[in-house]
Formats: structure tokens, sequence, C-alpha cells
């Protein structure tokens, strides 16, 4: 009788186990009815869940042609370095931005950042991905450096936001993405109202970089791209450990 018993209970278990997927589906189809999934930029019921809802893609801004070296618009796609990146001896190569620093942009980027909206993190990685040129990052580029953020920050904040933004670059692209390469020594004032010397300043010798990038080819990633003295600041540390070639790639330029 115990046998009948536990063979009976095994059945319906078994029983119970396959109508699960269904019962699945109708609970989440039940559920999207009452209670339609949001936009996790501007909380706007939509029908596609987990993704950014029309009006927030409308709102990106794609930059389009833009500066080699400093990612500043520029007004054809004949002319590929403005005129202040002629006359600069120091250089990134390549420089990209996929998207002007509007408001609405702001918003996501302030949202992730100082929200923890961390589901935003991989969907605006993959707009990115859709909206930068089929040349970049190029061929030969041995590994992509998300810019480290101070340790006190880092534990501030529980994350950090260019690492979780670049994911889907280095995925897509089959490169290293490698945190441990660079780091940032000195904790620095906010950028946020400073002028481009301050900013210059503000960031001289706040980061180093770790042997092993001698003679690599490197992508730094910024979340966004202001003055461009910390992508600079970066790019000098790589530079003095060795880096062959340092290019950046950042989701935002402010213009």
């Amino acid at each position: 009788m115990a046998l009948f018993h536990r063979s009976q209970g095994a059945e319906h278990e078994s029983a119970r186990q396959r109508c699960q997927p269904s019962y699945g589906r109708r609970v989440d189809r039940l559920l999207d009815a009452l209670l339609p999934p949001l936009c996790p930029a501007c909380d706007t019921p939509q029908s596609d869940p987990g993704g950014l809802c029309a009006t927030c893609l409308h709102k990106l801004q794609a930059l389009g042609w833009q500066c080699r070296h400093c990612a500043l618009p520029l007004p054809n796609p004949n002319v590929q370095v403005c005129g202040a990146c002629l006359h600069s001896r120091v250089r990134l190569d390549p420089v990209w931005a996929g998207f002007a620093f509007n408001a609405a942009l702001r918003k996501m980027v302030h949202a992730l950042k100082f929200q923890h909206k961390l589901v935003l993190a991989p969907l605006l990685g993959q707009q990115l991905l859709q909206h930068l040129p089929a040349d970049i990052p190029g061929d030969g580029f041995d590994a992509l450096i998300p810019a480290p953020l101070h340790i006190s920050r880092l534990r501030e904040r529980g994350f950090n936001q260019a690492l979780e933004l670049s994911r889907p670059l280095a995925s897509s692209w089959h490169m290293p993405l490698r945190s441990d390469l660079l780091r940032r020594d000195r904790a620095t004032r906010k950028q946020t109202h400073l002028d481009k010397p301050q900013r210059r300043a503000n960031v001289n010798q706040a980061f180093s970089a770790t042997p092993e990038v001698r003679g690599l080819r490197v992508l730094i990633f910024d979340d966004v791209m202001t003055t461009g003295a910390t992508l600079h600041a970066m790019a000098k540390a790589l530079r003095q450990a060795g880096a062959e070639q340092v290019g950046a790639i950042t989701l935002a330029r402010v213009t």
C-alpha cells in the first residue's frame, strides 16, 4: 500500500509540473493585463516588458558624425577631425560617443547612478551598440576598460556604472572586459560644477595602470564625456604603463 501511495504521489507531482509552464503563462498574461509592465526609465505603462518605451527611445539623440579624437559633432562625414584636435599633441584614437547628453538621457543616467536603477545599464548599453558605426571599435583592440571608481565611491554606490554599461559592448565585440587594469588611486571632487582647467587639475594623477597593459591596444569606456579631462587622465596613466594605443567609447557627450 505504501508503494502504491508513493507511486501515485509521484505521478501527481509529475502532472503538476507539466501543468506549471502553461499555468505560469496564463498568470503572466493576467498580470500584464492588470499590471502592465512599466518603462524602467519613465515608469510609463508599455507593451514591451523590460525594454525602454517608444517615447524614451525617441528622446535618445544620436550624435551622428563626430570628431575622431574628441567626439564633438562635425558638419559632414568628409571632415574627420575638429579644428581644436588638429592642433592637439595628445589624442585619444578613436573616440566615439553614442548620444548627446540631453535632458532625457541625463535623467536616465542619474536614475542609474543615484537611484540604483541597474536595469537601465544593459538597455542603454544595447542602444549604444545599435548607434555605433560598423567600423567602431575597429580591429586589434585587446581590452575594454571601464572607467574605475575610487574605492570610497564604489562602496557608497555599490556598483560601477561604467562597468555595467560596458558589458553589452564587450559581449558583442568578444573583447575582454578588464576592470583590473586601471585604478583610481585618489578620491576626487565631483566634476559637475568645475570648469575645464579645474577638471583637468582635479583628475591629474588620479589614476594608475598595471604593468599588464604594456604593449596592449585598449579602449576606455565611460558613461559621459564633458571636456575629456577624465578620459585624458586615464589615457595618460595607461600610456605611462606602456599601452600602445588608447581609445575611448562613451555613452554620451556634452555638446
